[in-house]
């Protein structure tokens, strides 16, 4: 049975703030940041704000040191194939998954769901 993980409003902002601060650490140049319309896009616009950078609403200007991000890498397939040459930044990473992130808060529970404070369920 899989297992069901709520992410609160408040959870989610300590994670952004904790991303942040990773990628400033890693010295990391961030030019601009792009969400997933999906899923990423609460979280680019809340580390535009933390990293004090613009946020794109599309790629075709974006230059190599944008960071793209979204709320999880589960398999890989979504955030690698489009935006490879970019770095990227996510709430949680399936160690599963085909790559790994370049930052990334959690690492996702074997057999969970995770429920993001913006999504129903």
């Amino acid at each position: 049975m899989t297992r069901q993980i709520k992410m609160s409003w408040n959870r989610f902002d300590n994670a952004a703030r904790q991303l942040a601060s990773r990628i400033k650490k890693s010295g990391v140049k961030v030019s601009a940041v792009y969400g997933n319309p999906r899923g990423g896009l609460p979280l680019a616009v809340r580390l535009s704000h933390l990293l004090n950078v613009p946020l794109l609403m599309e790629t075709w200007n974006a230059d190599e040191n944008c960071l793209y991000v979204d709320d999880i890498v589960d398999t890989g397939k979504t955030s690698y194939c489009a935006y490879k040459n970019w770095r990227i930044a996510v709430l949680y990473f399936n160690p599963k998954a085909s790559f790994t992130p370049d930052f990334y808060v959690f690492i996702k529970p074997h057999d969970s769901w995770i429920i993001f404070p913006w999504e129903k369920k």
